[in-house]
């Protein structure tokens, strides 16, 4: 779990809102929700992955 990444993912989505408000653009809104999602989700899925790692058994040598 890589903590930087799951902040970048949250600055990311509270700096589309803050370009919003103030910037009023959209298309930069878009983009960096967009990045900040994405960044979210790749954290959440190697969660996951490393998760079914774990679960796997392990084979043993005789």
């Amino acid at each position: 779990m890589d903590p930087l990444r799951l902040i970048a993912g949250v600055a990311f989505i509270t700096f589309s809102i803050f370009l919003l408000i103030f910037a009023k653009s959209i298309l930069a809104f878009a983009i960096n929700l967009t990045i900040g999602i994405l960044l979210l989700a790749f954290e959440k899925a190697e969660n996951q992955i490393e998760e079914r790692k774990d679960l796997k058994p392990q084979k043993t040598k005789k």
